[in-house]
C-alpha cells in the first residue's frame, strides 16, 4: 500500500504521547476497515483486493497532510491513522471525509450487503495524554469506536472524546 506499517505506528504513537504529555493538546486515532472485504476477495480475488487497499492508501495519504499525522496499513484490510494536535470534532470530521472519498472512488463492490461499492467505517478516539498513558489502550480505544460502527450498520463514523479527561 505505500504505507507504514504496524512496527512505525507503535514507535510514532509513543513518541507523541511523549512529546503531547508537555503539553494538553490532544491526540486523535482512527481506525478504519475494509467494509465486507473478505467477500470483495471472495468475489474480485486477491490481487483486485489488493488494487483495493492501495487506491484507500492513496486517499488516505491524501488526507494526512500535516508532518506529525501518520497512516499506517495496520493489518489485513484494517487501518490506523495517528493525528497529533487533532480535535475531536476535526477527527470526526477527517474521518468522515475519508468515508465519503472511499465511497467516491466507486469501486464496484457487488457483494457488499451495504452498498453496491467499496465502503468503509471508521472509530475515532481522542484523548488528552500524559508520559504514562498507554499507546495500546488508544488504539483499543479507537478500535472499539469502529467496532460500534461496524455494529451500527457499516459506511459510518463513530466516536469518543475524553480530552475532560487524561487516558
Amino acid at each position: 500500500t505505500g504505507l507504514a506499517n504496524r512496527r512505525m505506528l507503535d514507535e510514532q504513537l509513543s513518541r507523541e504521547i511523549h512529546r503531547l504529555a508537555r503539553s494538553s493538546n490532544p491526540i486523535s486515532i482512527i481506525m478504519l476497515d475494509v467494509d465486507h472485504f473478505k467477500l470483495y476477495n471472495d468475489n474480485y480475488g486477491h490481487m483486485l483486493g489488493d488494487d483495493c487497499l492501495r487506491e484507500i492508501a492513496q486517499v488516505l495519504t491524501k488526507m494526512t497532510q500535516r508532518s506529525a499525522d501518520l497512516a499506517v496499513r495496520f493489518g489485513g484490510e484494517e487501518f490506523a491513522l495517528i493525528l497529533p494536535d487533532l480535535s475531536y470534532v476535526d477527527a470526526m470530521l477527517l474521518a468522515d471525509t475519508i468515508r465519503q472519498e472511499v465511497e467516491r472512488l466507486d469501486i464496484a463492490h457487488i457483494a457488499s450487503t451495504t452498498a453496491r461499492r467499496v465502503t468503509v467505517s471508521a472509530g475515532v478516539f481522542t484523548s488528552v495524554v500524559d508520559k504514562n498513558s498507554d499507546p495500546h489502550i488508544l488504539l483499543e480505544q479507537a478500535d472499539k469506536q469502529l467496532y460500534l460502527a461496524k455494529l451500527g450498520g457499516r459506511n459510518r463514523v463513530f466516536g469518543l472524546d475524553r480530552t475532560a479527561s487524561v487516558i
